[in-house]
């Protein structure tokens, strides 16, 4: 069975709202960066410098990096067949999600969006992603 995928993201958290028919399920995706390891003593570096030649703030960019990686791998194997995909969210995790689907050959030519959001709840993200889709919201009952 089709599916149209629409998800919320920033660089700490996904949430994956997965539509099928009339049906929604939404699940979160957290990114996980262990504590850096700190050494007991070492070699004596230049201020700003490593002991071996590498800035603190380039080795903390990929560090961050490695598991941005494994984040966006951890998201694209949960898109599987979705037959349309929508990311919204702030700042630039999207576009990377963005260039890393397009990268990815099952996914490549499937279509898919980009929205500009700022942090939302998880019913304001179903309720976004009902709209893009074009889903009608269900009409409680009242009894």
């Amino acid at each position: 069975m089709r599916q149209k995928i629409g998800l919320w993201l920033d660089r700490k958290r996904a949430v994956l709202v997965t539509v099928r028919d009339q049906t929604f399920s939404s699940e979160t995706i957290e990114l996980e960066v262990p504590p850096p390891a700190h050494s007991g003593g070492g070699l004596r570096a230049a201020p700003g410098q490593s002991a071996h030649g590498v800035g603190p703030d380039d080795r903390q960019d990929a560090r961050l990096s490695h598991y941005l990686d494994r984040f966006y791998d951890a998201i694209i194997a949960r898109l599987g067949d979705a037959e349309q995909i929508h990311i919204l969210g702030p700042g630039q995790a999207k576009h990377e999600l963005k260039r890393k689907i397009a990268s990815h050959k099952a996914l490549a030519s499937r279509p898919l969006s980009l929205e500009n959001a700022d942090r939302l709840t998880d019913p304001q993200i179903v309720a976004r992603v009902r709209e893009v889709f074009g889903v009608p919201a269900r009409r409680a009952v009242r009894g």
